[in-house]
C-alpha cells in the first residue's frame, strides 16, 4: 500500500497527552507504560502546545542533571512542532522527519480536530520505495534512527 495518506495510517491511532503542568516524571511513566516514544502536551481545551519525546527527556532532562519528579513538561517540551495535514501522502512525512533529523511528526487536521503521530517506522518498506531518489530518502531515514 505505497503513497497510503497520513489520515489512513494514523487511524484507530490511541495517543498519549499530557498536560504541560505534569511533571517529566509522570510523562515517563506513561510513555514507558505504552511503550512508545511521544506524548503530545495539549491544554485543557484540547489544543496542541508540543510534544514531549524520549529525545527532550535525554537532552534537556538528564544531560542537564534536572530532577523528574520537578521538573515541569512544560519547561522541556519541544514547541517548534514538525506536522503534516492529514489528507498528505505519508511520504511528506518521511521528508519532514529526513529535513528535521527527528523521528515523530505530527498528524494534523483529523476529523473532530484531533492529531495523529507517525514514526519512522510506520514507514518502513511502504512509502519508500528501494529506487532512486527514494533510496537516497530511505538511507538518510535509517541514519537518523
Amino acid at each position: 500500500m505505497p503513497h497510503r495518506l497520513l489520515s489512513e495510517i494514523v487511524a484507530g491511532q490511541h495517543l498519549l497527552s499530557v498536560s504541560a503542568d505534569d511533571s517529566v516524571f509522570d510523562a515517563v511513566c506513561k510513555m514507558s507504560e505504552h511503550q512508545c516514544g511521544i506524548v503530545l502536551v495539549l491544554d485543557p481545551e484540547g489544543q496542541l502546545e508540543g510534544v514531549f519525546t524520549e529525545r527532550d527527556l535525554m537532552r534537556r532532562v538528564v544531560s542537564q542533571e534536572k530532577e523528574p519528579k520537578a521538573t515541569r513538561v512544560e519547561d522541556v517540551m519541544t514547541r517548534n512542532i514538525a506536522s503534516v495535514p492529514a489528507g498528505r501522502k505519508g511520504i511528506e512525512a518521511v521528508r519532514r522527519m529526513v529535513e528535521h533529523n527527528i523521528h515523530h511528526v505530527v498528524v494534523t487536521g483529523l476529523p473532530g480536530g484531533g492529531y495523529g503521530v507517525v514514526s519512522v517506522s510506520d514507514f518502513i518498506g511502504d512509502e519508500i520505495d528501494v529506487d532512486g531518489h527514494e533510496l537516497q530518502m530511505q538511507r538518510k531515514v535509517w541514519e537518523t534512527v
